[in-house]
């Protein structure tokens, strides 16, 4: 054989090595891969994200307003309602959940 042809028989001997190396190497990767955290996130979530704090300052607000109402059919003399507020009130908070 010449120079030529042993050094080429050489030179694709090493690159049939890096070739299965870098193939063995991708089957690990693929092994060990989770398949659920490449699926993608519901696409709202970003949204959701975002309308959080807006949403949290509201349900503040608007537990605030309630109080505020009760308040004043209190001081009215209101009170046979107060039961029936207080009730309806501990539905809505329950059915909020």
């Amino acid at each position: 054989m010449s120079r030529e042809s042993i050094a080429n028989k050489q030179h694709r001997q090493k690159r049939h090595q890096k070739r299965e190396a870098l193939l063995s190497s991708l089957c690990v990767v693929l092994q060990d891969l989770d398949i659920s955290s490449l699926a993608p996130r519901k696409p709202d979530w970003d949204l959701k994200r975002d309308v959080a704090k807006k949403l949290e300052r509201l349900e503040r607000r608007t537990q605030k307003a309630i109080a505020e109402l009760i308040w004043e059919r209190l001081k009215h003399g209101n009170e046979d309602n107060l039961g029936a507020m207080i009730t309806m009130t501990e539905h809505r908070l329950a059915d909020d959940d």
